[in-house]
């Protein structure tokens, strides 16, 4: 069920280049404004629809548009029997019912109580996970994190970037939960790149030639920054413009131009 979205210049061609197998896709793409809402009229119409396609998964994106006039997304007894409503029919149906949200602009709260509208979105729902990237930072990719789990294990932070076909590609990343969803110290924040940059280049400026192992500039680095990882670090030798020199033994200097 998709209100934001359109089925044949998004939604279809995103699901054709993840490879779906499109025979077992049922797309229903709501209109914002039109009469669809996650009330009783709305549960009716999505019965049928079960009733005739046995879904394994149901998918609404993103619930706040399915809410109607007559919910109010801020108030828990209001929310609750809707989402009660979603997991009666999870059950009938034997299938997943993944309802997608917004989360808030406030990055004080701990991630999980960033959801938009009611706690009641988190507490009723059997699971949560939350999607994100830090903004200031973009192209260090985007996170996945299970945040919330009844009757299970959580599973381990999962690192992807968007491709060109708008499809999620999985990859490691050293993106923490506090980049992207706040909720953290300050002090646990990990380094920004210029600031591992400005730490590179002045050590180079004071190594004899202007170069070093780069090794030894990595362990440099991480011990005036404990939070930094590998990855940042290499990240600041390519924002500083340092070169490096690769011996024919494996070893790898870094230089400063």
């Amino acid at each position: 069920m998709s209100a934001e979205d359109e089925a044949d210049t998004t939604i279809v061609p995103t699901l054709e280049a993840s490879g779906a197998d499109m025979e077992r896709c049922i797309i229903r793409d709501f209109k914002l404004g039109e009469d669809m809402a996650l009330d009783d009229h709305g549960f009716e119409i999505i019965r049928r629809a079960a009733d005739l396609h046995a879904p394994r998964l149901v998918l609404v994106d993103p619930v706040v548009s399915f809410l109607g006039g007559k919910i109010d997304m801020h108030r828990s007894n209001e929310v609750r029997p809707m989402m009660a409503k979603l997991a009666q029919l999870a059950r009938h149906y034997n299938c997943s019912v993944c309802v997608i949200a917004h989360i808030n602009k406030n990055e004080g709260q701990k991630p999980g109580a960033r959801v938009a509208g009611s706690m009641d979105f988190r507490n009723a729902a059997r699971s949560q996970a939350l999607a994100g990237r830090d903004d200031e930072e973009r192209d260090r990719g985007c996170l996945f994190i299970h945040d919330k789990v009844n009757g299970a294990k959580e599973g381990p932070p999962l690192g992807y970037r968007i491709d060109d076909s708008g499809c999620a590609v999985w990859e490691e990343n050293d993106l923490t939960r506090a980049d992207c969803f706040g909720g953290g110290s300050a002090k646990k924040q990990p380094p920004k790149r210029e600031t591992v940059s400005a730490i590179i280049v002045a050590y180079l400026q004071l190594a004899p030639d202007h170069r070093a192992p780069s090794s030894d500039v990595k362990t440099i680095t991480k011990a005036a920054l404990p939070a930094v990882s590998t990855a940042t670090i290499s990240r600041g030798q390519d924002d500083s413009g340092v070169a490096y020199d690769r011996h024919p033994a494996g070893s790898t200097e870094w230089v400063l131009p």
